[in-house]
């Protein structure tokens, strides 16, 4: 069964930077503040009531600005544009900035990393680090800032990468999978606009088309379709659950 998360929030910074853990478990947003750029960090159990602050200060302009690192740790962007780790189950900041790294993607596992350094993507782990080369579609690129990996498989393998808009908003769709060792596009199941495609931590890779949404093998071999229903299908597509 695929379970579909969306988000449906009232604020700028809310509606900008709500997301959900890998696990589906947990749930994070920034509250906004007087300047709808930056506020109040704050994580709640998905299905209870109540909420706990995690940080303040804390920036919800661009594109993704909180990026989960497997279940427990989120990458977040201060006011100063400085990048910190917290661990949202210790409920501390974890000492140190992850990287000089643009661009940051982890695996569901929080085991690879897919960023860029001087302009060059690449995935890594503890002990491997993996270059790849991707050229968008050209008369799609003129219309974009650039492109970006948005999820990872959880050996490495495969990235799906997805357009990086001129303004700071959020942007949560992807197009294409590329092969990190091949530097080839995988060629996906079905017809339609590919909307998103997300690799969850079992292997399973979710599939978002204007058709439909399909749940894929690790070799991308279809495992099931289902139809979204009409008020969900413009709404962002937060997580996957298995």
């Amino acid at each position: 069964m695929v379970h579909e998360v969306v988000h449906e929030a009232a604020s700028r910074c809310e509606a900008n930077t709500v997301s959900i853990s890998p696990d589906g478990k947990r749930v994070v947003w920034v509250q906004d503040s007087t300047d709808n750029a930056n506020g109040v960090l704050l994580i709640a159990t998905v299905g209870e009531k109540g909420a706990t602050t995690l940080a303040e200060g804390i920036s919800c302009l661009g594109a993704r600005p909180l990026r989960w690192k497997g279940d427990d740790l989120l990458m977040v962007q201060r006011k100063n544009r400085q990048s910190v780790l917290y661990d949202v189950a210790a409920n501390k900041q974890v000492v140190g900035d992850p990287g000089q790294e643009t661009k940051r993607c982890w695996s569901a596992d929080g085991a690879w990393l897919a960023a860029e350094s001087d302009g060059k993507p690449y995935v890594s782990d503890t002990t491997d680090l993996r270059q790849y080369t991707y050229t968008p579609p050209e008369q799609e690129a003129t219309k974009w800032g650039g492109w970006e990996a948005r999820s990872v498989s959880t050996d490495g393998r495969y990235v799906a990468v997805g357009w990086i808009g001129t303004d700071p908003s959020r942007r949560d769709g992807s197009f294409a999978v590329v092969d990190t060792e091949t530097s080839k596009v995988v060629d996906l199941p079905g017809t339609g606009e590919v909307r998103s495609i997300l690799f969850s931590a079992d292997g399973t890779v979710l599939l978002r088309r204007g058709t439909g949404i399909t749940v894929l093998d690790r070799e991308f071999k279809p495992l099931g379709t289902v139809t979204e229903p009409a008020p969900t299908r413009n709404r962002a597509l937060l997580a996957y659950v298995p």
